[in-house]
């Protein structure tokens, strides 16, 4: 279905109906589907709000063209004497050179600032375990230091109560082990 085929309330739906970004548009069995150009095709999926890659060989038409058609109309002027082939059409997006290249290079800018938020996702959650494992560690660290020490204090009474008896050579060991003295 060409912009002739259309009527005048068609073309204002398509229009008034058109995502940021989109200057393309085609109807597939009656159903508008909205394009935009970045060096290949993409066309706009209304279900998820994004843009996919387009591998149709469907015909695109310029949404300028029918802005164009609409206005025409409302002035009373013809609305386009004859449809354009493909190559009048693809050569006349040339003014749009600039424009499509911005287009472009924010998908692409997107794109990697989304790849790049995966990774510093991945790495906060890497850093968060790990501080989580080091504090588990830590909590250990002190749990043994609060044992050895009511060792050492336990060992200590034994040393010192007078009605112990031991031999010299196991409380000298013994006390070198508190002093931390090390063969």
């Amino acid at each position: 279905m060409t912009i002739h085929d259309l009527t005048l309330e068609q073309m204002k739906e398509i229009v008034d109906g058109v995502p940021d970004e989109c200057a393309y548009y085609s109807l597939v069995n009656n159903i508008v589907i909205y394009y935009q150009w970045c060096e290949e095709w993409f066309w706009h999926n209304p279900n998820t709000n994004e843009y996919e890659r387009d591998f149709s060989k469907s015909m695109k038409f310029s949404l300028n063209d029918l802005r164009t058609a609409i206005a025409q109309h409302d002035e009373g002027q013809n609305v386009m004497d004859k449809p354009k082939t493909y190559n009048e059409w693809h050569s006349s997006l040339k003014d749009f050179e600039g424009l499509r290249h911005a287009n472009c290079c924010k998908i692409s800018y997107e794109a990697g600032q989304q790849s790049r938020q995966a990774e510093v996702d991945e790495k906060d959650k890497r850093i968060a375990e790990l501080k989580l494992w080091n504090s588990n560690q830590s909590q250990t660290v002190k749990l043994k230091e609060l044992s050895i020490e009511q060792l050492k204090e336990l060992l200590q009474q034994l040393i010192d109560d007078e009605y112990t008896t031991m031999r010299p050579s196991i409380a000298y060991e013994i006390q070198k082990a508190l002093r931390g003295e090390h063969e």
